[in-house]
Order: structure tokens, then C-alpha cells, then sequence
């Protein structure tokens, strides 16, 4: 998995650059683009000034509005280092599902549980669902305990609901035995 692509989350990024002017903004992005394959922005201003191609006299004029944009003395970015950090574990999943071998089966499970992992996105919507799942499955095995303990020969069961789940959640139901194809 190469650096080619940045993720670039469009509502927070427009917020955050929103004072910037054409030219800031034009320096902005090439900084953070070199920041994203590199790691780091070299430390003299000149060859920050040649990195974006402006004239190094213009490089300063605007060097402020650009800087409160990094963490300084270093230009970190740490948004961007979050990311590379994800970057690197998802690079890292996938390897480990590439070198598991073994038969055909085994290895496509392994990559689908893998990549569901790799591209799932945490968020409140995920876990309302995986919330939702579990309730709905703890609601139905008690009522079948009730049904049991009742003895009741007429005791209907319910059909199992069809649920849908995000891809990453149907993998680990999966992936336990918890749901049946």
C-alpha cells in the first residue's frame, strides 16, 4: 500500500484553511502533500520555499498565516500523523492476511475479515448498530429461555429477523458463527 493517496476530510479541511488566500493555500497543500509521503518537512525555510516553488522572500511573507497551521518549532501535523499511523496498521492487517497461506478458503476469509477491519470507520453510526444488534440478539434469546421455562408447548418462536449490519460488523458476526449465510 503505497502514499499515494491522503485522505482528505473536506468539511474540516475547508474550515481549517478558509482564512488562507490562494497563494497560502496553494503552499498549505504542497506542504502537507510532502509531509504526507515523508513524514516530516525539512527544517530550513529555504528548501520549504523550493519544496512549494514560490521565492523564498514570499515563503516568509506568508509564513505565519501557514505555521499556525502546524505544530512548530518541528511543522507537525498531527491530524496527518494520525493518519499515517492508520495507514501503517491497515498496511500492516493486510500483510499479515497475506502471509497466513494455507487453503484458498482460509486465506479469502482471513482477507475479508481483514479488509472489513482495514475499512471500517469508527464512528457513532458503527456503534449504534453493533448496539442494536446485540440488543436485538439478547431480546430474542431471552425470550426463548422464558418460552422454556415456561414449559408451554404453544410457546411461538419468532422467525430470526433479517438485520443489516455494517460490512465490518457482518464479518465478525460471521467470523464468530453468530449468523448463518
Amino acid at each position: 500500500m503505497s502514499r499515494d493517496r491522503m485522505p482528505l476530510h473536506v468539511g474540516d479541511h475547508l474550515r481549517e484553511t478558509a482564512h488562507l488566500t490562494p497563494l497560502q493555500y496553494g503552499i498549505y497543500m504542497r506542504l502537507i502533500c510532502h509531509y504526507w509521503i515523508h513524514g516530516e518537512l525539512p527544517r530550513p525555510l529555504a528548501r520549504k520555499a523550493q519544496l512549494v516553488r514560490v521565492p523564498e522572500a514570499t515563503f516568509r511573507f506568508h509564513q505565519s498565516a501557514i505555521a499556525a497551521l502546524f505544530l512548530l518549532p518541528d511543522w507537525r501535523h498531527p491530524y496527518l500523523d494520525k493518519e499515517r499511523m492508520q495507514h501503517e496498521k491497515i498496511k500492516e492487517i493486510r500483510k499479515k492476511a497475506g502471509s497466513i497461506g494455507g487453503t484458498k478458503a482460509k486465506v479469502i476469509r482471513h482477507l475479508k475479515v481483514a479488509n472489513a477491519i482495514a475499512n471500517a470507520i469508527p464512528s457513532r453510526v458503527a456503534n449504534a448498530t453493533q448496539h442494536t444488534v446485540a440488543n436485538a440478539v439478547a431480546i430474542r434469546e431471552e425470550s426463548k429461555k422464558e418460552a422454556a421455562d415456561e414449559g408451554s408447548k404453544k410457546a411461538v418462536v419468532q422467525p430470526e429477523p433479517k438485520l443489516t449490519a455494517s460490512p465490518y460488523l457482518a464479518a465478525v458476526l460471521e467470523e464468530k458463527g453468530w449468523v448463518r449465510k
